[in-house]
C-alpha cells in the first residue's frame, strides 16, 4: 500500500475531566473502542436518543488510555516522514469545542503534542541528512 497517497481518518476519545481538574479514564463513557482499534461503538446511556448501539469505523480509534506519542506515531509520523522525503502532508483536526483538539496538537508543559513531536522529527532528519552530507564530502 502506497502511504504517500492516502487519507487517514482517526478519532481520539478524550478522558473525562473532573471539576477538580483530574481525569477519569472513561469511567462513565457512552463510547467503547473495538479490540482492533478501528471501530467506536456508542452505547445507550441515560442521555441517549437512540434505541440500540451504533458503531462507526475509522482507520484508527484511540481510546482514553492512548498517549500523545502513540497518537503521533500511529497517525502523523508517516506523514512527517513523507514530508521529509518531499511529499505534501496535511493534518486536519476537527471536532466540537472542548474535545481535546488543542491538547492533542500542542499538548502541555509535560506532555508534548503531535505538532511538537513532528517538528522534533523534522529537525532530527535535517541534522541526520547534514551529517550524512558531511561524511560524503
Amino acid at each position: 500500500e502506497d502511504k504517500t497517497k492516502r487519507i487517514f481518518v482517526c478519532v481520539r476519545l478524550r478522558p473525562f475531566i473532573d471539576e477538580d481538574g483530574s481525569t477519569t479514564l472513561g469511567s462513565d463513557s457512552c463510547a467503547q473502542v473495538s479490540n482492533d482499534g478501528r471501530t467506536i461503538m456508542l452505547v445507550r446511556d441515560s442521555l441517549s436518543t437512540f434505541d440500540k448501539p451504533k458503531s462507526f469505523s475509522f482507520d484508527r480509534v484511540f481510546d482514553y488510555h492512548c498517549t500523545q506519542a502513540e497518537v503521533y506515531r500511529e497517525s502523523m509520523k508517516n506523514i512527517v516522514e513523507n514530508v521529509i522525503d518531499g511529499f505534501n502532508g496535511t493534518a486536519i483536526v476537527y471536532g466540537q469545542t472542548g474535545t481535546g483538539k488543542t491538547f492533542t496538537m500542542f499538548g502541555s508543559d509535560k506532555l508534548y503534542g503531535i505538532s511538537h513531536l513532528a517538528i522534533n522529527d523534522i529537525f532530527i532528519a535535517v541534522e541526520k541528512r547534514k551529517s550524512e552530507s558531511n561524511l560524503q564530502s
